[in-house]
């Protein structure tokens, strides 16, 4: 494994960092994390993810848009596709990773985000209560409140250690 400070000295990035992983498409809410960026100046957000044929090209236009109007844009990364040897250095560079979907009945990501013990911030969506009903591992988000959460786990080193084991208890059960 390789260590948070190896990984973000990798990517070029020394600040906490948010991560949204997987294709870049209409169903996940960018936005979300663009709006809260503007309170969170100390934030880098990661976007990795190849785009998703036909929409993924609107949607990072849109997110770069709105991250200009909000003037965050230099707090955004998209890192595209990341092939397998990569994702490890992504996760263990990330300080939470952030799942604003629109819509999801399940997720490969959160799964991927438990296994590297980071914690994650996601929708409010019945897939994901029923993680943090059963297991504790993961916050959940309206569209209103990221900013106090993301601030909540980036200032408090306890809430971040009490999900990053919630994910090791959740990841050895199963």
């Amino acid at each position: 494994p390789i260590s948070t400070d190896e990984a973000k000295a990798e990517l070029g990035v020394e600040e906490p960092v948010a991560l949204t992983f997987g294709f870049v498409e209409e169903k996940k809410r960018y936005e979300d994390v663009v709006r809260a960026l503007s309170t969170l100046p100390e934030l880098t957000y990661l976007i990795a993810g190849e785009l998703r044929e036909g929409e993924g090209e609107a949607v990072l236009e849109r997110v770069q848009e709105l991250a200009e109007q909000f003037g965050v844009a230099d707090q955004i990364r998209y890192l595209g596709y990341v092939n397998d040897r990569n994702v490890p250095v992504v996760f263990s560079a990330t300080d939470v990773v952030v799942l604003p979907y629109e819509r999801v009945s399940q997720s490969g990501v959160v799964n991927d985000a438990l296994a590297y013990r980071r914690p994650v911030v996601a929708s409010d969506l019945p897939a994901f209560r029923e993680l943090k009903r059963e297991f504790g591992c993961i916050r959940l988000y309206d569209g209103k409140c990221l900013n106090s959460i993301l601030a909540d786990l980036l200032r408090n080193p306890e809430q971040r250690s009490r999900l990053t084991q919630a994910a090791s208890e959740y990841f050895t059960e199963m």
